[in-house]
């Protein structure tokens, strides 16, 4: 029977039974160092890693250091009009832009949630920032638009973007723009994680993450606002009581 690799071609019964049990012996050493959680049941074959945090102070240190940083918008003077481009990053959770100025400066930019209809989000947003520009008496001219993320071509034809590119193609040419000595990448959405190697610029490889699994943060955020049940919840919850999934197409219950 040929498996595994060509150096390994023939596979016995007593070898494929070794492995089975090297597999059973190593989750079980994995078991047996994970913590014991707070006492709840467990389904079988389900056991607690340990927590993200330590404890609440670690948890929010951790929060502080990684805070976006807040942006003061610079109005131009009343009366211009301010020509920009803008860029929409369409993830499978959130719902990014910005707006560059002509030498390609941050403008402005914009953060949120999908909240299961990211075209709705996104269009609110941007004549949300129309208007607070037109507050100031400043025009927007927006000189050309790209797009790029899971929502890639959505949003493209939606908004009549002119560009629109692949989020891997997007990462290596921002890298190779901003970091060109950059030789990995990678790349962690709300659906799958990737891994890039560049040369020079030019992507050589890439790994996606395969496991079911990969989708259930980006399903619990739209299964929990479905139910109008805040995500902070989620988090609270999850920081401290990490679980293992047993399977990779299962999702712990809350």
């Amino acid at each position: 029977m040929k498996l595994f690799s060509k150096e390994e071609a023939l596979a016995t019964a007593d070898g494929l039974l070794d492995r089975i049990e090297k597999v059973r012996a190593a989750r079980e050493e994995a078991k047996k160092q994970s913590e014991a959680g707070n006492g709840d049941e467990m389904a079988e074959g389900t056991f607690r890693s340990r927590p993200f945090f330590a404890d609440q102070a670690a948890q929010t240190e951790f929060q502080e250091r990684h805070r976006r940083p807040e942006r003061k918008t610079v109005y131009p003077q009343s009366g211009s009009t301010l020509r920009a481009y803008l860029g929409i990053d369409s993830g499978s959770t959130t719902t990014k832009f910005v707006l560059l100025d002509e030498n390609e400066e941050l403008l402005d930019s914009f953060y949120a949630p999908n909240q299961g209809d990211p075209l709705t989000v996104a269009k609110k947003a941007l004549i949300a920032m129309r208007e607070k520009y037109a507050s100031h008496g400043v025009r927007l001219e927006i000189l050309a638009a790209g797009t790029t993320g899971y929502g890639e071509m959505l949003f493209s034809r939606a908004f009549s973007a002119e560009t629109h590119a692949v989020e891997t193609v997007a990462h290596a040419r921002a890298a190779a723009k901003y970091t060109p000595d950059a030789t990995f990448l990678l790349d962690i959405g709300g659906q799958d994680m990737k891994a890039i190697w560049l040369d020079n610029g030019v992507i050589t490889n890439i790994v996606v993450n395969e496991a079911c699994s990969s989708g259930c943060g980006s399903f619990l955020e739209n299964f929990a606002s479905s139910c109008i049940f805040r995500r902070g919840r989620l988090l609270k919850r999850h920081f401290l009581r990490s679980i293992r999934l047993r399977s990779e197409a299962a999702v712990p219950s809350l």
